[in-house]
């Protein structure tokens, strides 16, 4: 699968639902980023989201990224492709 082909098959919505989480009113959800929302700072679009909290913000892949604590891999010597297909098989899993 290529970024384009996952990035149609899967919206932000089930991203969320495959961590078990659920937008609330108006597409917000508590950051799971970070401590101390008193209300719902998240907001998810389609194909993206943003924190109003802490400014976390991206696509999918930085969701999965960020919730698997996969950020900054890259800094630390793995290759883009290697980035790339363990995020692929961690999209698999979650299904």
């Amino acid at each position: 699968m290529t970024v384009e082909e996952i990035k149609d098959r899967y919206s932000m919505k089930d991203i969320l639902a495959m961590y078990g989480l659920k937008e609330g009113r108006g597409g917000f959800i508590s950051c799971p980023f970070h401590k101390g929302d008193r209300e719902p700072s998240l907001k998810v679009y389609q194909k993206d989201f943003y924190c109003f909290g802490c400014g976390a913000s991206g696509d999918i892949f930085t969701f999965v990224q960020m919730m698997d604590g996969l950020m900054g891999m890259n800094q630390e010597g793995m290759a883009p492709s290697q980035l790339y297909a363990q995020l692929v098989e961690r999209l698999d899993y979650l299904e």
